[in-house]
């Protein structure tokens, strides 16, 4: 590649991650995370012994918004690699032309 080509893996992968990142640091979906969770954990932690259904249920969805919160990390941390690696491909080839 030479430095006026791009990699559209690399690319997609730096913009995804800003994305992700907008959204776990945006207050309104940080409420929205934080009042799920709190409200699932709650209907777990109140369910008494017979409602076995209703109990995983609530821990299903708790750990489905963890899921969720985990995957957007997970493309942040991609990204910055993408990122790192776009500048050391850049670095190489402009020492390259040099």
């Amino acid at each position: 590649m030479t430095a006026a080509t791009t990699n559209p893996n690399e690319t997609m992968e730096i913009q995804r991650a800003r994305e992700a990142e907008f959204l776990l640091n945006h207050p309104m979906i940080v409420g929205a995370f934080d009042a799920l969770e709190a409200s699932f954990e709650s209907q777990w932690r109140n369910t008494n012994i017979e409602q076995r259904d209703e109990r995983e249920e609530a821990f299903r969805m708790m750990h489905t918004v963890r899921l969720l919160k985990t995957l957007l990390t997970r493309y942040i941390e991609t990204g910055k690699l993408a990122e790192q690696s776009k500048v050391t491909r850049l670095e190489q080839e402009r020492l390259q032309e040099a």
